[in-house]
């Protein structure tokens, strides 16, 4: 599944790559459990709780889920987006909760 972000950048859910140009060579390669982070946060838009993205992301593949290593992953996803000058795409909430940054424009292409 592909998504168009903020018109310019494309993520590809399948490969685990963002693109900004069109000509189909990936800027970025995201790695498994960085892509299923950001796979997820796609799918359930809106407030979510770590834990549940632990989970659904950690938990429901086998892998061990904390606290440190969802933070290390979110660091790396916002250290990626910064790349094309988007801050935050995945935002804390009160009370330690996660969304993705409801300002950006994600359409399924």
């Amino acid at each position: 599944m592909k998504y168009k972000i903020n018109a310019f950048l494309v993520y590809d859910a399948t490969e685990g790559s963002l693109k900004q140009d069109s000509d189909g060579k990936s800027d970025t390669q995201l790695t498994i459990t960085a892509n299923a982070l950001l796979f997820f946060m796609i799918q359930n838009p809106g407030v979510i709780t770590r834990d549940l993205v632990m989970q659904r992301v950690w938990d429901d593949n086998g892998l061990m889920s904390s606290n440190s290593n969802l933070n290390q992953y979110l660091s790396i996803l916002r250290k990626a987006f910064r790349c094309y000058g988007i801050d935050n795409v995945i935002i804390t909430v009160a009370r330690g909760r996660l969304e993705i940054d409801p300002e950006l424009v994600i359409e399924v292409i």
